[in-house]
């Protein structure tokens, strides 16, 4: 029986700080495979420590200097088969005609980043033959550009991928362009939608709806158990996790809690950097005094599920203007703690009415204060805790989860 194998293709991780969300995935799908492969598209500096013998991490993507210096025509003419293929999908697309110059250009520079890896993946692959590999883009940009060009030149037969929210809206690009999208779609078997809203968006650029699909990222239990609340501790606790960009709105949540502040006594811990980090610090230093704030930083994931389970916030909260589903949501419903968030994206998925409240994005800092507060006053807080570790049970708990995740791998997977 040969050996079966899979390829995963990330934006950087086990690199940088990004992608930790894949984690648990990553270490449920080696019960199914000999071998599991991760291609990081960037890879520099120190990697994060991988703990599983059955996962090899392969930094191998160099880029082909004959290609990188190619001419925007020069590169046409020597790729004019799979340049005719991608502009045939990019330009063609379910809406009609779709490409200017300067989409053009954009989608010529992706392409020729994508074909500059082909070979040091194609050869990497190569090592491998005989084996039964599958190949799995962790997101529908760069990883799934560079295997979709390696099965239009015939290297794989197939490949799957997931889609978040950055790598698939398009608002959220320059030009609200999103280079080489429609031709990734094109050539993906099949695409697992982190939520009903990617699933939306990826079906206004595919006529073929079977090929997508919703498939929620799982998670592991670390919790076990709900954290029991102290009895005696009368401040309302309220954790948050995210980069500290403008979209992100943490100045709004400090805006939210220093409100809340003026009735009962607040304790504030935000996970997360980034830099709009000083602008935050120089906000809070005019803080009601009934708020305490903890500004963590960057910090790795177990030390975030530590504080879940010693301290048990009574809170978290996000507001981002944009999410494509929330993992850190569903993260702290894991350990019992309830959540608010604004309804944008999937974030209405990963939360149930029971398990926490959805505001809108637009309710102001006032409105949502005010419904804080009705919850501390009413103790509805406390009551929902159940609730969210319920809620993630059913729905996210990572090895039933990748389970199924697995099922509709090998259904997708053409030899």
């Amino acid at each position: 029986m040969s050996a079966k194998h899979l390829y995963i293709v990330t934006m950087e991780f086990p690199f940088g700080k990004g992608e930790a969300f894949m984690e648990d995935e990553l270490y449920e799908l080696t019960r199914y495979y000999d071998k599991v492969f991760i291609i990081p598209y960037f890879g520099k500096g120190e990697p994060r420590k991988i703990e599983s013998e059955k996962i090899e991490v392969a930094n191998i993507l160099e880029e082909d200097e004959t290609i990188i210096k190619y001419t925007g025509l020069e590169f046409i003419q020597k790729q004019f088969g799979l340049t005719l293929s991608v502009l045939g999908s990019e330009m063609f697309t379910k809406r009609g005609l779709n490409l200017s110059i300067r989409k053009l250009r954009m989608s010529l520079i992706h392409l020729k980043n994508s074909t500059s890896r082909m070979k040091s993946l194609s050869e990497f692959i190569s090592k491998t033959e005989g084996a039964e590999n599958h190949f799995y883009a962790m997101w529908m940009s760069a990883p799934a550009s560079l295997l979709a060009v390696l099965k239009k030149k015939g290297v794989i037969n197939s490949f799957i991928a997931r889609a978040h929210g950055y790598d698939i809206v398009k608002e959220r690009h320059p030009n609200n362009y999103i280079p080489l999208l429609q031709f990734n779609i094109d050539q993906v078997n099949h695409v697992f939608a982190n939520s009903l809203f990617s699933r939306k968006l990826l079906l206004r650029l595919t006529r073929e709806k079977k090929k997508v699909s919703v498939n929620y990222l799982s998670l592991k239990d670390r919790a076990k158990a709900i954290s029991p609340v102290q009895a005696d501790n009368n401040i309302f606790t309220v954790a948050s996790v995210s980069n500290v960009y403008d979209f992100k709105r943490v100045d709004k949540i400090y805006e939210v809690l220093n409100r809340v502040a003026n009735k009962h006594e607040v304790q504030w811990v935000h996970f997360g950097d980034g830099p709009k980090m000083d602008d935050l610090q120089q906000l809070i230093a005019n803080k009601d005094h009934m708020l305490h704030i903890n500004l963590k930083g960057n910090v790795p994931r177990e030390e975030i599920f530590e504080y879940y389970r010693e301290s048990a916030p009574d809170l978290f909260i996000h507001l981002s203007l944009y999410e494509g589903f929330g993992v850190s949501l569903v993260e702290a419903q894991s350990f019992g703690i309830p959540v608010l968030v604004a309804n944008t994206g999937g974030t209405s998925e990963a939360v149930s009415e029971i398990s926490g409240v959805l505001v809108e994005h637009n309710d102001t800092a006032l409105q949502i204060a005010e419904i804080i507060i009705k919850h501390i006053e009413n103790k509805q807080w406390k009551e929902k805790r159940t609730a969210a570790r319920q809620f993630f049970l059913d729905k996210f708990e990572a090895r039933s989860a990748v389970e199924r995740f697995q099922q509709l791998i090998e259904q997708n997977h053409v030899s």
